[in-house]
């Protein structure tokens, strides 16, 4: 049975949505008072498992039922041509069987690309992200608030694991009259916050390990951006502590159709759910504050580095004069479906990714080379024999991941990458990692960027950025990285282009990127025993023979988490 706000009541009473913070709280005191009487040592035993028993019977007795919460369906604006962003594309006569695209590998041009197109837009705007935080995101929420004052359409659908971080601004932005935002496969319970999470994890782990991964963004059903930047300051040079080496594209045409359409199955999907079910109402004076917030925010940037490469972004003031991105090619649209984040049942079919299909498809087709940009690489035993087998047809093949000093998810390294790199370099892989000082976010462009960095040069480069190049004329890039997690558990999407042009700038890139100054070179240490990282240094050639620029205490911990079964969750 259901009640009216949308809970599912089971055998105990349903709780309503906005009081099951309260709810726990109270538990957790008449747990204490029934257990103030245990003896001796059996109390704190007792207290814990008393404890837990009350968070489970409240966490199965308090879940909203997400089918119950209303929500109306909307889809992608139909009539792009209708549009200036529309109109300059199809004023081109290669926009009837090809799209447009220029690669975004700084962070200004990826943040002035999108602030343009919010800018320019007159009908609708669509996001869809795994996270949103940090200053930069208020910059571009301070933009659709503006869009949206013009009248403009605003849907928003983040990942769950995005909306604690910031759910006041986001239930702030839904307060608008045009605009929408959507949580994607939410957590039932939202307070206190940890120790629910905990709690539902444990009770309802196998869909919430499942996220949405996609990073999208549709202007007007005309423009898009595809790629491996969520909106936060790291993806966009504005963060002093880290810096991502990332990659998007931008693209207009007909590949934007499909962008959209995509979009229109998350956004309407039974794991999409609004945000008003999920966090209280704010008052309009809340909402005001925030509207000043983000006005702050918006002055913070325009005054700094990241304002002034953005003022100066090549790729911003193409789209602001009406001209299409500078590559016309063939390309489709590789994403997955919203259901692969329902569990399967155990003897049933594990979820299909088109994505991971059209990878082991084109890498087995590959003739003369394959290049791998990918910041996670766990390619577990069918990957390495995929790529051996392209070495033994004579393609050259060559990859990018992170070091142990610059991964940002080191678990990822220990107990994934760090399995395989002797078997990847057994079967010919050229394998480089990218070094802590790297430049290669700051440095070039696009041919038309500002190739600037808001972070000056001072902070730690990580490689997020995903992208694969076959036989120099097809490149694929997008949010899918090549390990377990997005071939079988998150749901992504990819952009596979046929473009020569488009494949060279990706080939310059990582070329750029794995030069001695930015990546150690990794290799087999003299009779195959252990490894050696080759890099330069202060005009010389330096050889390591540990994981460079690591502590012994890294070092360790990362040999004692590769013990760890926890691949197939990587």
């Amino acid at each position: 049975m259901t009640s009216r706000n949308g809970v599912q009541a089971g055998s105990c009473t349903a709780v309503p949505a906005s009081t099951i913070g309260m709810s726990i709280a109270a538990a957790l005191r008449c747990a204490n008072r029934a257990l103030r009487a245990s003896p001796g040592v059996v109390r704190p035993l007792a207290r814990v498992m008393g404890l837990a028993s009350m968070l489970v019977v409240l966490a199965s007795c308090a879940t909203i039922d997400f089918d119950a919460v209303p929500r109306s369906p909307s889809s992608a604006w139909s009539q792009p041509g209708s549009t200036r962003l529309g109109r300059s594309v199809l004023a081109d006569r290669r926009s009837s069987d090809r799209s447009a695209f220029a690669l975004l590998d700084t962070g200004a041009d990826a943040l002035a690309a999108r602030l343009a197109l919010i800018d320019a837009a007159e009908r609708t705007l669509d996001l869809q992200y795994y996270l949103v935080r940090g200053a930069t995101s208020l910059v571009v929420a301070d933009r659709l608030v503006a869009a949206a004052d013009r009248g403009v359409r605003v849907r928003l659908l983040v990942d769950d694991t995005a909306t604690f971080e910031s759910e006041r601004g986001l239930a702030a932005l839904d307060g608008h009259a045009n605009i929408e935002v959507r949580a994607f496969n939410p957590f039932h319970i939202r307070e206190p916050r940890v120790l629910a999470q905990t709690v539902e994890l444990l009770l309802r782990g196998a869909q919430l390990n499942r996220r949405m991964h996609n990073k999208a963004f549709v202007a007007d059903s005309a423009y898009a951006i595809v790629g491996g930047r969520n909106l936060g300051d790291e993806y966009f040079g504005a963060n002093d502590e880290v810096d991502f080496y990332d990659f998007d594209l931008l693209a207009a045409g007909a590949i934007v159709r499909d962008v959209a359409a995509s979009f229109d199955r998350y956004w309407n999907s039974p794991f999409a759910v609004p945000i008003a079910a999920l966090v209280p109402r704010l008052p309009n004076e809340a909402r005001e504050q925030a509207r000043a917030a983000l006005a702050a925010a918006r002055t913070r940037l325009d005054g700094g580095p990241v304002g002034r490469d953005i003022a100066s972004s090549a790729v911003a003031r193409r789209i602001r004069s009406g001209e299409p991105p500078p590559e016309w090619a063939h390309a489709r649209l590789l994403v997955d479906e919203p259901a692969k984040v329902e569990p399967k049942a155990p003897d049933g079919d594990a979820p299909d990714s088109e994505i991971a299909t059209s990878l082991a498809i084109a890498l087995a087709r590959a003739k003369r080379e394959i290049v791998i940009v990918t910041p996670y690489l766990v390619p577990g035993d069918d990957g390495v024999r995929a790529l051996r087998a392209a070495r033994e047809r004579g393609a050259a093949v060559r990859a990018l991941t992170n070091s142990l000093a610059t991964t940002d998810v080191p678990i990822a390294h220990a107990a994934g990458y760090s399995r395989y790199r002797v078997a990847l370099l057994e079967a010919g892989v050229d394998l480089f990692e990218l070094r802590p000082q790297a430049v290669p976010a700051r440095a070039g462009g696009n041919g038309g960027g500002s190739g600037g960095s808001g972070s000056g040069g001072s902070s730690r480069a990580t490689l997020h950025g995903k992208a694969f190049v076959i036989d120099a004329t097809d490149l694929m890039i997008g949010s899918f990285n090549l390990d377990h997690r997005s071939a079988e558990l998150n749901t992504e999407i990819v952009i596979a282009v046929r473009s020569a042009a488009l494949a060279g700038q990706m080939r310059e890139r990582f070329a750029r990127a794995t030069a001695a100054r930015n990546s150690y070179r990794v290799t087999l240490a003299a009779g195959g025993r252990g490894l050696r990282w080759t890099a330069a240094g202060d005009g010389a050639t330096v050889v390591l023979e540990d994981e460079p620029e690591t502590t012994p205490a890294q070092r360790l911990w990362s040999r004692a988490i590769s013990l760890l079964p926890v691949e197939r969750q990587l």
